[in-house]
């Protein structure tokens, strides 16, 4: 739980994985995204 006083400010997460798809939403932010290996895109 945060800090009510400090709430505008943001918590930064290092995260390492190993995956072959993910999606992620962040919701406060309206903003969402997804990567895929197994179809991947073309440059």
């Amino acid at each position: 739980c945060q800090d009510d006083a400090k709430r505008e400010f943001t918590q930064l997460v290092k995260v390492s994985l190993a995956y072959r798809k993910i999606e992620w939403e962040h919701v406060s932010a309206g903003t969402s995204g997804a990567d895929d290996w197994r179809a991947p895109l073309e440059a």
